[in-house]
């Protein structure tokens, strides 16, 4: 019935997860040593998700696992605030929280309205572009160099390493290859962002990462690793959401037609329409917990400590949950996907995320109501949790040649 390695390479994974929420919302899988359990229906997924005992570590585990030996990803796993436990993790979210407030985000808001108009202006002067690498990831890679303070001319060097780097996410054991590029590109953001951190104490500022300089409860702060975590967490998922939330949801929005159009004639939806966009395709294919008690689905026990799979992909589709799924209805009256998790592991950067990605949308509807996708269906990324397209070119036609060619 599954295959890991089909299903990894699959361009389109959502007729499997519908085969596995009709038939086996509930079984284990072989991608490893140790069979994974995958809960493919929301409902199971939102449970296990909201569960204040589930964990993302197995039980008895304190660090890094295994496969990715002593060195600096291991060093760099202890300090993720996505991979730790309470009550590491609430100690780490509470201490972070005053770098995403509303308050602090406000200042940027000008900023990226501006950023994305300039670019969207400029591509429509091009015509003919590719809409991940020249907008969905010009945004969020912008955005995170000015957050860090840093020339344009450190990019490739940052964003090169983030594919050995998300070996860091694993749920399975990953090879002698994988890991010596994740142990490269940690050891590279450790000195990188060490070296920010360094610098931006002697002057904090009022900035996001001012604020998480200075935040502090009691006499406890964030440590510099803790600090240099966070930072390369903008980078890897400030990066990858957005741009996977954009390119999936202009591709659906496209191909299409009506949601396009939609918006086209109301770009003032857009924050409604990235809610359903961000329903359409989850930016994270899946997260991983550990039950700490038995927990039982659909007749089928999983015990304390065995592996799960969320299919987060495949819960915001699920047709006990949403009329008509695989359709992009803006107007849809209810958007409670879970593209960003639930319970106390709701992604904290979600604000940002937000207005990258809702500003985007409004400024394209606006200035490209012609925009066009040129070629057929684009190639995604063929890995288990990231399932982002690579390439998506799209052109705008001119007012007269649309018209004509209706």
């Amino acid at each position: 019935m599954f295959d890991p390695a089909s299903f990894l390479a699959l361009e389109d994974r959502h007729p499997v997860y519908k085969m596995l929420r009709d038939g086996a919302p509930v079984f284990k899988a072989d991608f490893g040593p140790v069979p994974v359990w995958i809960l493919t229906r929301y409902d199971d997924v939102a449970a296990v998700l909201r569960n204040p005992q589930a964990r993302v570590k197995p039980p008895g585990r304190a660090g890094a696992p295994p496969w990715l030996g002593n060195g600096a990803a291991a060093q760099l796993y202890d300090a993720q605030l996505v991979l730790s436990d309470p009550p590491d993790h609430d100690r780490l979210r509470r201490l972070a929280s005053p770098g995403f407030t509303p308050r602090t985000l406000k200042p940027l808001e000008a900023w990226v309205e501006t950023m994305v108009a300039e670019r969207v202006e400029h591509l429509a002067g091009v015509g003919a572009f590719d809409l991940i690498t020249d907008l969905a990831a010009y945004v969020p890679g912008t955005t995170i160099l000015h957050i860090l303070g840093v020339p344009s001319s450190d990019w490739e060097a940052l964003i090169s390493r983030v594919p050995g780097f998300l070996h860091i996410f694993a749920p399975f054991p990953i090879g002698e290859a994988e890991r010596a590029a994740c142990d490269e590109a940690c050891g590279f953001y450790l000195d990188y962002f060490g070296a920010i951190i360094d610098e931006r104490r002697k002057n904090p500022g009022d900035d996001i990462i001012g604020s998480l300089i200075t935040a502090h409860e009691d006499d406890d702060r964030l440590s510099r690793l803790e600090l240099l975590a966070l930072l390369q967490a903008f980078l890897n998922a400030g990066f990858e959401t957005t741009m996977s939330t954009l390119g999936a949801g202009m591709y659906g929005m496209l191909s299409q037609g009506e949601p396009w159009q939609r918006l086209v004639a109301e770009p003032a939806l857009a924050p409604v329409a990235l809610e359903e966009v961000l329903r359409y395709e989850a930016p994270v294919s899946f997260v991983q917990r550990f039950p700490v008690e038995d927990i039982q689905f659909h007749g089928q026990t999983i015990q304390a400590g065995e592996p799960v799979l969320l299919a987060l992909a495949s819960a915001n589709r699920d047709e006990r949950r949403f009329e008509n799924p695989d359709r992009i209805d803006i107007d849809r009256p209810r958007k409670d996907h879970l593209s960003f998790g639930g319970g106390r592991h709701f992604c904290i950067g979600f604000q940002l995320a937000k207005l990258e990605a809702r500003t985007t949308l409004a400024a394209i509807a606006r200035r490209m109501p012609n925009l066009r996708l040129d070629g057929g269906t684009p190639k995604r990324q063929a890995n288990m949790l990231f399932h982002s397209i690579e390439q998506l070119p799209v052109s705008v036609l001119e007012a007269a040649a649309a018209a004509s060619a209706n």
